[in-house]
């Protein structure tokens, strides 16, 4: 073990390895040895307590473990990792990032690496198939999609839940200390919805069809991330909840991080795998195909899986003490 005199611990942070470590101010930057990880920005402002801002990912076979730091100004080194060969179009050099905002780390010109699903889905092209990014053109917001889908969802639920008060088990009345605060609020919207605000949310629920059946007419299948955020914390409480506002978009803690529930309101089949890790937490992507064509989505996942194994992921779970 490493010893040290007039050095004292005070505090420790989980990450993937670090190479060079440079701090700015209450900042510290922490370059990666192995793709996906690059740059993890750290909050120190509480050495005791060092707190995740941000994380600039890589591609595969990429090497990214030096950084440096002045006027708010990131560099960090992007070079082909040690016996590998980067995939078509990689170009090595330097990564410029804006860092005025720690937490928000912007690139400079060209995109320097893409986001972690981006990066995933060119293993379809690995497949032989034809990638390019499109847009859905829906209009609501993410805060207003998420609505409709609770209050749609909840005729179901107050059914089940009347079914068991006739049975004589009033969960909302005996116990309702027992259901999550959000999941009582919507209920208690529930029983208050007429006809002509179903009507109105059912008329969004077509909106987001057409727009989904708009891609799927010129395109096979439609590839997004699974969540719009990294992975939440199940609650020891049973009240899991997720942020309330993702790059400055306002979105329900509940549901609104998610993004499989869109195929909910349209019936497409669709299929969440993996992508791949991220401070070794996994990144799912979303495959979504045309309406009835279930066998399509699932020919696509096993394509996927096999230019891009994901099983060395499973050791993971393997390794980790519960």
């Amino acid at each position: 073990m490493a010893q040290a005199r007039g050095i004292k611990p005070v505090g420790y942070f989980d990450c993937a390895g670090g190479g060079q470590v440079v701090v700015s101010g209450t900042t510290a930057y922490v370059a990666h040895m192995k793709a996906p990880h690059g740059t993890t920005v750290v909050d120190v402002s509480d050495p005791a307590n060092p707190r995740r801002l941000a994380e600039v990912t890589i591609p595969p076979d990429v090497h990214s473990h030096k950084v440096r730091v002045v006027n708010d100004v990131m560099l960090v080194n992007r070079e082909a990792a040690p016996r590998t060969t980067p995939g078509a179009g990689f170009r090595g050099g330097l990564g410029v990032f804006v860092v005025s905002r720690p937490d928000r780390p912007r690139g400079r010109g060209r995109k320097l690496q893409p986001p972690p699903v981006a990066e995933a889905a060119r293993g379809f092209t690995d497949a032989g198939a034809t990638v390019h990014e499109t847009k859905i053109g829906i209009k609501h917001s993410q805060r207003e999609l998420s609505d409709v889908w609770n209050r749609l969802i909840m005729p179901l639920n107050i059914a089940g839940l009347e079914g068991l008060k006739a049975g004589g088990l009033d969960l909302m009345r005996d116990h309702p200390e027992d259901l999550p605060p959000e999941y009582r609020r919507w209920i208690e919207i529930g029983y208050g919805l007429s006809a002509m605000d179903v009507w109105a949310d059912q008329a969004i629920r077509t909106e987001i069809y057409d727009a989904i059946e708009a891609v799927l007419q010129n395109h096979d299948l439609l590839v997004t991330p699974t969540l719009a955020c990294m992975p939440v914390k199940n609650a020891s409480d049973g009240n899991t909840l997720g942020p309330a506002q993702i790059n400055g978009e306002e979105v329900d803690p509940a549901i609104g991080w998610c993004l499989t529930y869109f195929t909910n309101f349209s019936g497409h089949p669709s299929a969440s795998i993996p992508a791949g890790l991220v401070d070794g937490l996994p990144v799912g992507m979303q495959i979504i195909g045309r309406r009835g064509a279930d066998v399509d989505v699932l020919a696509a996942s096993a394509a996927f899986e096999r230019v891009r194994p994901w099983t060395d992921a499973y050791r993971l779970c393997e390794n980790r003490t519960i």
